[in-house]
């Protein structure tokens, strides 16, 4: 396989997974629905498994990639959730903005994966 399209190839995979992982993650338990520690679990999970999946498929430089993955995803949930400004209520930031964490967590599962996908 060409090698520009495995990049994209583990790039778009890895983000599926993720986004998959935190939908099934979240309805497994109400707290993981609310606004806490907690809360955090699902993106937690999700992130590390995105950043495995995309240093597994990629052909080269694995855990950039999964930075450079997790830095997409979590631009785009920004965007979403920063549509009408940032929020000027009593809520913790860095609970409230959770996607900010996606680029340290999909790099942390690159790191941790980055020797299984030599096989392939």
């Amino acid at each position: 396989m060409n090698p520009r399209l495995r990049y994209l190839l583990s790039v778009f995979v890895g983000i599926g997974v993720s986004v998959i992982a935190f939908m099934l993650m979240s309805g497994l338990h109400p707290t993981f629905g609310q606004l806490s520690v907690v809360g955090l679990t699902p993106a937690i999970v999700s992130g590390l498994i995105g950043g495995a999946v995309v240093a597994a498929i990629a052909p080269g430089n694995r855990v950039a990639l999964a930075v450079g993955a997790g830095c997409l995803l979590s631009v785009v949930l920004l965007a979403f959730l920063l549509r009408n400004g940032f929020s000027h209520g009593p809520r913790p930031v860095l609970l409230w903005y959770w996607p900010a964490w996606l680029p340290l967590l999909f790099a942390i599962g690159g790191f941790l994966s980055r020797k299984v996908g030599r096989a392939v």
